[in-house]
């Protein structure tokens, strides 16, 4: 449950000291990931950084530099192992359920900021954004080789500077004042607060108590969607201790991964209207579960047509939460 759709995911503007650079937007997409023989069944986390064009819908909008990095989570990647006839010959079945960017396209970004993590910047594995000091990054300057700001953690965020010896090493990464940032860097408007940037794009504005700062994946995930299900019916930032939380009333909750199994020739992804939170506790809601539940439906049901195959994957997501089908949204993908 959760998952973040990348429109709720904080833009990064970054500027290289040989000049700026523009990112290429890597839409979001469903992939199956085919394997000639299942591994043994496993859990992988890994955070990335996407390069995003700087003009990517109404968040792009509120950066104030040329070029921009976001970041996507990797989520899940889980095979099972069942008796079966896969295509390679095999005798067993592979089921996979993916979410995610594709082929690793972002690693160079997720390189970047390899070197400062040492010097505790580090990647947060529950909402996929880089921390500092315990606030989420709003601008890092590493003067001669990378500065990086996100605008929508001004007021929220930590500021660095990345001190280097003679020899190019770094030696230390610090905190500082949005002052001294933008004076080292030459820029103007971080101080824009929030609720004005919001108002600019026209974007409802909302402040909420809360921290999320100790929060594992799993909690952070229910807070976001509790609150994302709160204003669902308008385009809002929402501003908590130390967050900001930018949401789109066109997005639906994702419940699963994008699922599929050598015993179908379909895979399938499951969403949400964020309307089921006025019938079930949204706490309640677990992607692993809900991928079984579609591993399942795909397997019992290796004839059926596309429209069958969501008619069937609904139903039974429906009956597995105690939930009206009325919410639920299945897509379905002949697979090549």
């Amino acid at each position: 449950m959760g998952r973040k759709t990348l429109r709720s995911v904080p833009l990064y503007n970054k500027s290289r000291e040989t000049g700026t650079e523009a990112g290429k937007m890597n839409n979001k997409k469903s992939k199956v990931i085919k394997t000639a023989a299942a591994a043994a069944a496993g859990l992988f986390v890994a955070g990335v950084l996407c390069s995003c064009a700087p003009l990517y819908g109404k968040v792009g909008e509120m950066m104030e530099s040329a070029a921009g990095l976001g970041r996507e989570k990797v989520a899940e990647t889980r095979e099972e192992r069942n008796v079966g006839q896969w295509p390679f010959g095999e005798t067993r079945e592979t089921a996979v359920a993916y979410s995610g960017p594709e082929d690793g396209e972002w690693d160079d970004e997720q390189d970047d900021m390899k070197p400062y993590e040492p010097f505790g910047v580090t990647l947060n594995e529950s909402d996929g954004n880089y921390w500092f000091n315990g606030k989420p990054l709003a601008g890092l300057r590493d003067e001669g080789y990378n500065t990086m700001t996100c605008g929508i953690f001004a007021e929220v965020g930590a500021f660095v500077f990345v001190e280097r010896n003679g020899n190019g090493n770094i030696t230390r990464v610090y905190e500082t004042d949005l002052k001294s940032f933008e004076d080292a860097c030459g820029m103007t408007g971080l101080e824009t607060s929030t609720e004005q940037r919001a108002e600019e794009m026209g974007y409802a504005f909302h402040r909420e108590n809360g921290t999320v700062k100790d929060m594992d994946r799993k909690e952070f995930s229910v807070f976001e969607t509790k609150l994302h299900a709160k204003y669902r019916n308008e385009n809002a930032v929402v501003q908590v201790d130390d967050y900001v939380f930018w949401f789109d009333k066109n997005d639906q909750m994702e419940l699963s991964s994008f699922c599929a199994s050598s015993a179908s020739r379909y895979g399938a992804k499951v969403y949400a209207d964020y309307a089921i939170a006025d019938e079930i506790d949204i706490s309640r809601l677990d992607d692993e579960k809900t991928d079984q539940v579609i591993f399942d439906v795909l397997k019992a049901n290796p004839e059926s047509d596309k429209p069958g195959i969501g008619r069937q994957i609904k139903k039974a997501i429906a009956q597995a939460y105690g939930i009206s089908e009325n919410y639920i949204t299945v897509e379905v993908d002949e697979l090549g």
